[in-house]
């Protein structure tokens, strides 16, 4: 599983944690960059060509670095937040289960939506 999410902004500690944009980063500014919401350490990597395709600068953590439990950038932590947001609308068929601390998507309620869907259609 991923560590983060893709981050687009930084914090520079070397200047009063001000907010940086991707980019704006440059090979002089890279040091010091850390997370937008926690205090993880981020490095920057320049744009380069693979495979005959230019990859765009991004943001990483860096190494044996991780976003607290809290960090917006916390892949579990953006799963919690999809989950509480599916169980808030009414009248619905919950789309997440928790099975053994981790979520598990239910396709299945998905596809009876689409069902659902189909046959009110018809019924019109």
């Amino acid at each position: 599983m991923a560590k983060g999410l893709k981050m687009f902004f930084a914090r520079q500690s070397k200047n009063d944690d001000q907010l940086v944009s991707i980019s704006a980063i440059t090979k002089d500014s890279k040091d010091g960059l850390i997370c937008e919401y926690c205090d993880a350490n981020v490095t920057w990597v320049d744009s380069f060509v693979r495979l005959g395709r230019t990859i765009s600068p991004y943001l990483r953590l860096g190494p044996n670095q991780e976003h607290s439990a809290s960090c917006k950038n916390n892949v579990r932590r953006a799963v919690e937040v999809l989950v509480a947001k599916s169980t808030n609308i009414e009248d619905t068929k919950d789309i997440f289960l928790l099975e053994q601390g981790t979520f598990i998507f239910r396709m299945n309620v998905l596809l009876e939506a689409e069902s659902d869907f189909k046959r009110a259609k018809k019924s019109v």
